[in-house]
């Protein structure tokens, strides 16, 4: 395949192992190598950005958080979608009310404070987290996205008291509360006119329901074997899972890297 210019790598199962909850050293070989080649890498998780301090010593300098809420490039902040604190408020009094846990994206992560099995089953997840977030009584901070940590059932009185709110999931107990459109193609999208990119020089690499936008709007998407099937069908390319080096694999067996560095 033609090289590409920039690549957007997912992280919790797609750089990192989902075993070992840690970066392989050959995904960070291939890192510094596509670097050292002039491409441009770009971190698009669904992490708080507040998780993703460990990237930037890796050299990301581009970071899309929260799922496409909050990116920061060069240390700067260039997008961030707001939650009014008014309807943060509705919502954070309906959660505590059903006693369902719920998440707050700032520039920190927080929760409401009613910790459930599926709050922790989720945060493990979706970001081997084992503790809890800090918690946030009251909507003081700035907040980027707020989530629901709910079943199908659970988020039915939800979708009836705010008929004008989408709820987004993108994990089985984990549903995204979006006031405006929060994606990762949409935060890629505003990356690229930084960089001066076209979306067919981009390339991305993912594994989770929060990634399929991204795989279908980059030039070519590549889906880790451990993806759900779902997952795989939006991309062009398939490789090994993060644990079993598929980083690496991939950028080898597309050309982009040569087979003699690992």
């Amino acid at each position: 395949m033609k090289q590409p210019k920039i690549i957007f790598f997912d992280i919790d199962g797609t750089l990192t192992s989902s075993i070992t909850g840690e970066i392989p050293q050959s995904a960070i070989e291939a890192i510094c190598y596509v670097q050292q080649q002039g491409i441009d890498i770009v971190a698009a998780t669904g992490r708080p950005y507040s998780m993703c301090h460990d990237l930037e010593e890796l050299g990301f300098k581009t970071l899309i958080t929260a799922n496409g809420a909050y990116v920061r490039h060069n240390g700067s902040v260039v997008y961030g979608a707001s939650v009014e604190t008014a309807f943060q408020q509705q919502m954070l009094e309906m959660a505590n009310q059903q006693q369902h846990a719920m998440t707050f994206y700032c520039e920190d992560f927080y929760f409401n404070g009613i910790i459930t099995d599926q709050l922790k089953t989720a945060l493990h997840e979706a970001f081997m987290l084992e503790e809890v977030p800090k918690y946030l009584p009251n909507p003081a901070h700035r907040t980027h996205l707020m989530c629901l940590i709910t079943t199908g059932k659970q988020l039915l009185p939800y979708e009836h008291a705010f008929p004008h709110i989408t709820f987004q999931r993108w994990h089985p107990t984990i549903v995204n509360v979006l006031t405006e459109p929060v994606s990762k193609s949409r935060a890629i999208q505003e990356v690229l006119k930084i960089f001066q990119y076209d979306a067919t020089e981009a390339m991305a690499f993912g594994d989770g329901y929060n990634d399929i936008d991204m795989l279908e709007y980059v030039g070519f998407g590549v889906a880790m074997n451990n993806a759900p099937d779902a997952v795989k069908a939006h991309a062009q390319y398939v490789t090994a899972s993060a644990h079993d080096d598929g980083i690496m694999k991939a950028l080898q067996q597309l050309g982009i890297i040569p087979v003699v560095i690992l």
